[in-house]
């Protein structure tokens, strides 16, 4: 087994020679645009990402405007169905009041007709 001193001097040795290595490596032009190669890749990566993401919101923008209409044709569609209902139910059904008044004119027309006396008409012009 090694001691740290011997590992140590294995260390020293390999910094050394990696160091002389690069020391006698000259470096030339194609060597600095690795670099710029990388940084335009890099730059080219992210405006697909922008364009990507953009779409997507357009998509999404899109079902959401599409979400929307189709809630407000729904809405729609609920209030003309509320106002056929109340309709419905403003004709097919009479208050007791007005049951009343109705019996109670019918009787008096009967007995104003039994007497042969014109009845005058009613109050907004209505017989």
């Amino acid at each position: 087994m090694s001691n740290i001193s011997d590992l140590l001097k294995t260390h020293q040795l390999w910094i050394e020679t990696i160091q002389q290595r690069v020391a006698a490596r000259k470096v030339d032009v194609q060597d600095l645009q690795i670099p710029l190669e990388m940084q335009r890749q890099q730059a080219d990566e992210i405006s697909k990402r922008i364009e990507s993401l953009g779409l997507k919101k357009t998509d999404a923008m899109a079902q959401f405007d599409t979400a929307i209409a189709k809630q407000k044709a729904d809405l729609a569609q609920m209030k003309d169905q509320i106002a056929r209902t109340e309709k419905l139910v403003r004709t097919t059904t009479t208050p007791p009041d007005d049951l009343f008044r109705q019996a109670q004119k019918a009787a008096d027309d009967a007995a104003a007709k039994k007497q042969g006396v014109a009845r005058p008409p009613a109050k907004g012009g209505k017989k």
